[in-house]
């Protein structure tokens, strides 16, 4: 992308060739675990997705952290807004082998060979 004469960089990428910025999608820093799996992505105004991985590198947790601000773009690059100016929800998915269990309603996903099975039933 070339604006007012100049080329904007709106990739970074690590020692390892692994993407650690991308402007065009809003994330300003991608950090990488020793196995080179991506363990924190924060965007614009403090947003992060934080994951959690176990010793052989499978997926256990999600974190995200979003802005309530509705009046904030998380998505702008924009502008270094301080933190504690914005009130904060955290989102929790959990994943156990082939299940996928969402804070919010404690929904429940279970995965099989042909698509997965939804349920958000208190007693499922």
């Amino acid at each position: 992308m070339v604006k007012n004469n100049r080329k904007v960089i709106n990739f970074a990428y690590n020692a390892n060739g692994y993407v650690n910025q991308d402007l065009d999608k809003g994330i300003k820093n991608i950090t990488y675990n020793y196995l080179n799996l991506p363990e924190k992505i924060t965007f614009g105004g403090g947003n992060e997705i934080i994951y959690l991985y176990d010793a052989l590198g499978v997926k256990r947790r999600v974190v995200t952290k979003v802005n309530r601000d509705d009046q904030y773009n998380p998505l702008s690059t924009t502008g270094d807004i301080e933190e504690e100016y914005f009130e904060f929800e955290y989102y929790n998915t959990d994943y156990a082998n082939n299940y996928i269990y969402q804070q919010e309603d404690m929904e429940r996903t279970i995965l099989i060979p042909n698509g997965y099975i939804y349920s958000n039933a208190p007693n499922v």
